[in-house]
């Protein structure tokens, strides 16, 4: 009796510590566009990898993750090694279905798992299932103006009884907007729910009724799995949520504009007067409600005056739902006569009150010491007539003498290519061009007469004119500046 006892007992270890394939769905019961998530557990010994799977009962996989591990166990006093593996499959079933039999061979032996049938629901329970977990998008205008910001809030909110392994998040797309995420994400308590909070800055590219679709997240929560042995895994259990798509009316003003909001504008010189080819410094800040993060910019030129304008620096933030920004760029200028700075204008559509403002910076007479003064000459001298002579000249000897002077060209051509190649090779162990050169030095364009005319020429070969610049003595300033820099 005791002998088949303990055979009894063998016969049950055995059964206890075989292998196993397991086989079980996020939710059986979902609506339409809601993923599916099938996950396969094996554990055992000895058994094949999971093969990768394209379709499901006709349904399309979308996504496969895998994941495995191995553990030591003891069965009647031998230590083995146990091997698990899981193969999550994400899939977008469309009607009613059965998830069919899965057979693996383990340890020598066909296992297999147990059909799932998934059930497909009316959208109004769609909450129902979702319980746990929720993600919503609000903006905070239904509609705009072209170029008039609008802010987008996503929550994502979780139950704080949940134990989530891994959150995967994905924005909406926003791809007729230019956008921007202002600020970090914020996290916050409510009622029950762990609320997770994002803010983008939209900017219309087009007008009409733009449609901004869904953010969306998949979940995976943390299941205590029991496995053969007494032990337990813990799995993930993933599911999909998204929010509802939402509709921005955007509209054209009437009239031509630069910005859209509510601003002012201030401009500053740092001096009236000033030495010969010495630089004088204007300021141009551009603050108020709106969103400044398309605006061109201001744009300067006068005759015989070199000017330099740094790159505009935009800032943003909220106030409570509306956008406040900030806006500066600096200007350099440098002549060696007198010089007017001209007025410059911005249109702003006041959104608001529906009305066009425009705003100006002031005009400034600069006196320039010691300079030349503009000549006084006219510039086209007493008309004189002279009879009209007519020649006519055959085809064939235009197109040799086009011929002729492409040539010519292209021989005196070559003479200035070192000159501009310079500045495309390394200097001083970087890649920097006559571009980076120029903005390297200009933050010291008053330090010395040497920088002021190095930064000039830089300025005058951005602009296309033929310039010949000391090799030598550029390399020993960008030696010296941006050793000043790294300090």
């Amino acid at each position: 009796m005791i002998r088949i006892l303990g055979s009894l007992f063998l016969v049950l270890s055995g059964l206890l510590y075989a292998g196993s394939v397991e086989a079980h769905v996020n939710s059986d019961e979902v609506v339409l566009g809601k993923r599916v998530i099938l996950t396969i557990t094996v554990v055992g010994e000895e058994f094949d990898s999971l093969p990768d799977i394209s379709t499901i009962g006709g349904a399309k996989v979308l996504n496969l993750h895998r994941t495995d591990g191995s553990n030591y166990i003891t069965v009647n006093g031998k230590r083995k090694m146990e091997k698990n593996e899981s193969l999550m499959i994400e899939f977008l079933p469309e009607h009613n279905m059965t998830i069919p039999v899965f057979q693996l061979e383990i340890d020598g032996q066909m296992k297999s798992t147990e059909p799932i049938a998934i059930k497909m629901l009316p959208t109004a329970q769609e909450t129902q299932l979702n319980s746990n977990f929720k993600i919503e998008m609000q903006l905070n205008k239904s509609k705009i103006y072209l170029g008039e910001p609008v802010v987008v809030t996503v929550h994502f909110s979780q139950k704080r009884v949940v134990d989530v392994m891994r959150l995967e998040y994905q924005k909406p797309e926003f791809g007729a907007f230019f956008s921007k995420l202002i600020g970090k994400e914020r996290s916050y308590t409510k009622g029950q729910y762990t609320v997770h909070e994002l803010k983008y800055l939209l900017i219309a590219k087009t007008e009409g009724n733009l449609t901004i679709e869904p953010a969306r997240a998949k979940i995976a929560e943390r299941i205590r799995n029991a496995q053969s042995g007494g032990w337990f895994s813990d799995i993930p259990q993933w599911s999909s949520i998204a929010s509802k798509s939402s509709l921005l009316e955007v509209l054209t003003p009437s009239v031509e504009y630069d910005v859209v909001g509510d601003y002012n504008i201030t401009d500053t010189l740092d001096t009236l007067e000033v030495k010969a080819n010495k630089p004088i410094h204007l300021n141009i800040k551009l603050e108020g409600e709106g969103s400044l993060e398309d605006f061109e910019g201001i744009v300067f030129s006068i005759d015989g005056v070199t000017i330099y304008g740094d790159e505009p620096k935009k800032e943003s933030h909220l106030v409570g739902d509306m956008v406040q920004s900030h806006y500066l760029q600096s200007f350099v200028f440098i002549a060696e006569h007198d010089f007017t700075i001209p007025s410059q204008t911005i249109k702003v559509y006041d959104n608001k009150r529906n009305r066009l403002t425009l705003l100006k910076t002031k005009a400034y007479e600069v006196t320039v010491l010691g300079g030349v003064k503009p000549s006084t000459r006219p510039m086209i001298e007493d008309e004189v007539h002279y009879p009209m002579i007519t020649w006519k000249i055959p085809e064939w000897f235009i197109l040799l003498g086009v011929f002729l002077m492409g040539m010519v060209i292209a021989l005196l051509g070559k003479g200035y290519l070192p000159t501009f190649s310079f500045f495309k090779r390394r200097l001083k162990g970087t890649n920097m061009t006559s571009s980076e050169a120029l903005k390297t030095l200009y933050p010291y364009v008053a330090d010395t007469k040497e920088v002021e005319a190095m930064v000039r020429q830089l300025y005058d070969l951005e602009q296309g004119k033929p310039v010949e610049i000391d090799k030598k003595v550029l390399n020993q300033l960008l030696d010296r500046y941006v050793k000043i820099d790294a300090l």
